[in-house]
């Protein structure tokens, strides 16, 4: 039972320590593999602890960042036009933002917040998270089982990390191609509309 208790306590503490997320599952995906938990009380565990997290930062979004952005110091750092151009564009693409911010690793937390601040709706939040986080976490504390304490799986770090090298590549370039694409978009309905 206290190995559990550790999973969650480990991914639940990403909210507030600046650790990615995915070295904690893998850690829970080892724990497994090295017999010390089950995967399956694993995986949910560690799925629980980071669903939390995510609709902690939600919420803390929705409750808290409208009352901060409607002050003064709120308006001069984010002026009120460019407030309801990022509230229009969540509202927009708000199932896009969740699936990409559940894969920027250290955007996350703001990206959710600023979702949240959009007054997007909780349970599409929620449903879309999950499912998404569900994948996430299956992956990546599988992979932490595959490559748990075994020397038969050692010899394909190499080619893991390749390939993961490969994918922070294609994913820093792909994101600001998105992001350009969507707020061009934006910038044009939005000439459009006036």
């Amino acid at each position: 039972m206290r190995v559990y208790f550790l999973i969650f306590a480990a991914n639940f503490s990403t909210l507030f320590i600046p650790l990615p997320e995915e070295i904690t599952l893998l850690g829970a995906g080892y724990s497994a593999r090295s017999g010390a938990a089950n995967l399956w009380l694993a995986l949910l565990v560690a799925w629980a602890a980071i669903m939390l997290g995510d609709w902690l930062t939600f919420f803390a979004g929705k409750a808290f960042l409208p009352r901060l952005l409607a002050s003064r110091l709120g308006q001069r750092m984010i002026k009120p036009d460019r407030q309801a151009w990022a509230s229009a564009l969540v509202h927009k693409y708000g199932a896009r933002t969740i699936v990409i911010g559940r894969f920027l690793v250290a955007l996350r937390g703001p990206v959710y917040l600023a979702i949240g601040a959009s007054n997007y709706g909780t349970a599409k939040f929620l449903i879309i998270n999950g499912l998404v986080g569900m994948a996430e976490v299956g992956l990546v504390v599988g992979t932490g089982y595959l490559l748990g304490p075994s020397d038969a799986h050692t010899h394909r770090l190499r080619i893991i990390d390749g390939v993961v090298v490969a994918l922070v590549l294609i994913v820093t370039i792909a994101i600001p191609l998105l992001v350009k694409r969507f707020t061009k978009d934006a910038r044009a309905e939005a000439t459009t509309a006036q």
